[in-house]
């Protein structure tokens, strides 16, 4: 049996929506849709479609005014797996040695007046 769970839509953290995936039985996946509204404003959406609608190119009309935006839903296949970008290793530990580097700096200085 696949693992396949979703949380009724709810707020997240940062602006992301939780899902918590239980009885899809793989006919759904949880997604990230990423697209561009006028080729200027960036759209996302948080979700889970059916396994077919996945990677799929959409052209999307919001609001009365006819607002449309093309819309790509990249899915996923674990628990919860739509909830938060993750930054990879090589980011964090970049963002760690500058911030200890600056705080170094910052140090020497002081004690050198």
């Amino acid at each position: 049996m696949e693992y396949s769970r979703v949380f009724p839509l709810r707020p997240g953290l940062l602006g992301h929506m939780l899902y918590d995936q239980n009885d899809l039985q793989g006919r759904e996946r949880c997604y990230t849709g990423k697209g561009k509204a006028a080729d200027t404003l960036d759209v996302k959406t948080l979700g889970c479609v059916k396994v077919e609608e996945c990677d799929v190119e959409n052209t999307v009309e919001l609001f009365s005014n006819s607002t449309i935006f093309v819309m790509t839903k990249h899915c996923c296949n674990t628990p919860l797996c739509n909830s938060a970008h993750k930054l990879p290793h090589v980011t964090l530990l970049c963002l760690t040695v500058a911030v200890l580097t600056t705080w170094h700096l910052s140090e020497a200085s002081t004690r050198a007046r």
